[in-house]
């Protein structure tokens, strides 16, 4: 089997992220199976792509409109496939479906995201601007069935979602349980190293014996830290010793300074504690290990689920999200969830898992079970290529 994964705008910084990761791991794992694969990403020109984590030979080309096809047709051309694995989106354009669908390749199509409630594309808009929701409005407001058709008219024979939830609207649509794969991101296999780097001895002076809850990620909207820091503020009323650690990625300033200011000015500043640089993976995760839970409010999930999440869950550690999508119900299944925006339901989860003793071994120990039965990468590939392979068995007549 030869297959051509496809994604879009990928480089060295951000093929270590969602969804990019994903399809970084499909191809490089595939090959390691015997089967011939290649990445291509739609961009802006025709160039090479390499970096760490980018498989050898992954190739960009431009994706407008009036070049997309005749690009494709040279890339099948120097590497013939027997599939074609194709990002989907629900405002995905019906110009882009023609082309590929001429390119006289079965097609694969894959959900990089999700499925988004207008209402909370709505309130992402007042967190990060009308101009960073709207592709989410769009989302939201396209019509998923006539969608769902189109692909198949146009020759998709499978589809993959991360989340059972994105599965169920494809269901929804027409298509049945067989041709449709609900497979999440995987995770690093291999036993749990509990052997843990030590805690910056700062930290451990502030800290003291106290429980604290851990944010990390951008100092951005989109992550939900205004809600956190406003349900921290109720949290900490009710709680004297409490505390919150955030880890503020430094790749990108984005909304730093408008937070600096924020937390300065909050009741109990004194009981969070900002790190405004990004800390190595061996830190994070002594960080997490020693936390009491993991506190990660989405106001939006730009790829189901996010490997904050999945990473977080290894240590046991019961993680708090909103109800974005598939990603609120994956988590459901063992730490809390919460509707976007409620912060009292914020608050009111973090002081359940700190007062109910029973209730927080009983998300502790489903934690680190769902984490142990979570599939691995090598286990994540196996499912897409095992999909692949119905689809062309599909389109061959042969039966599986």
């Amino acid at each position: 089997m030869r297959i051509l994964v496809v994604t879009h705008d990928l480089t060295e910084c951000n093929a270590h992220l969602m969804p990019w990761r994903t399809v970084c791991e499909v191809v490089g794992r595939a090959r390691n199976r015997g089967c011939e694969s290649r990445l291509l990403s739609l961009g802006s020109q025709r160039a090479e792509l390499g970096g760490q984590g980018i498989p050898a030979g992954t190739l960009s080309i431009p994706k407008g409109r009036e070049v997309l096809q005749q690009e494709m047709e040279a890339v099948l051309e120097d590497w013939p496939c027997d599939a074609l694995v194709w990002p989907l989106v629900w405002r995905e354009p019906g110009w882009r479906v023609r082309a590929i669908s001429r390119l006289g390749v079965p097609l694969v199509g894959y959900f990089p995201g999700g499925v988004y409630r207008l209402v909370d594309t709505l309130y992402a808009a007042k967190r990060i601007g009308l101009r960073g929701a709207l592709p989410y409005i769009v989302e939201a407001l396209s019509a998923k069935s006539r969608q769902l058709s189109r692909w198949r008219q146009r020759d998709f024979v499978r589809l993959i979602a991360m989340t059972e939830l994105t599965a169920a609207a494809a269901r929804a649509g027409g298509w049945s349980g067989d041709e449709v794969r609900a497979i999440p991101p995987g995770r690093e296999s291999g036993e749990i190293d509990m052997e843990m780097k030590p805690l910056p001895d700062d930290f451990i002076a502030w800290r003291g014996e106290r429980p604290y809850y851990l944010f990390a990620g951008p100092p951005s909207g989109i992550r939900g830290i205004y809600e956190l820091l406003g349900a921290f503020e109720r949290l900490a009323e009710e709680n004297r010793d409490v505390c919150l650690l955030c880890l503020f990625r430094s790749d990108a300033p984005l909304e730093s300074a408008r937070l600096r200011r924020l937390i300065e000015g909050m009741k109990y500043r004194a009981r969070v504690y900002t790190v405004w640089e990004s800390v190595e993976r061996v830190l994070l995760d002594a960080y997490i290990a020693a936390c009491h839970s993991v506190v990660l409010p989405f106001v939006t999930v730009p790829s189901e689920i996010p490997l904050a999440i999945i990473e977080s869950m290894r240590y046991g550690k019961p993680v708090i999200t909103t109800l974005t999508g598939g990603t609120g119900d994956y988590v459901s299944q063992s730490g809390m969830a919460v509707a976007l925006g409620d912060v009292d339901g914020l608050a009111a989860s973090m002081q359940r898992l700190l007062s109910d003793s029973t209730f927080y071994a009983d998300r502790c120990a489903a934690t680190l079970s769902c984490y142990r039965h979570h599939p691995d990468w090598d286990e994540m590939v196996d499912q897409w290529l095992d999909c692949i392979s119905a689809g062309i068995a599909a389109v061959r007549g042969e039966v599986q």
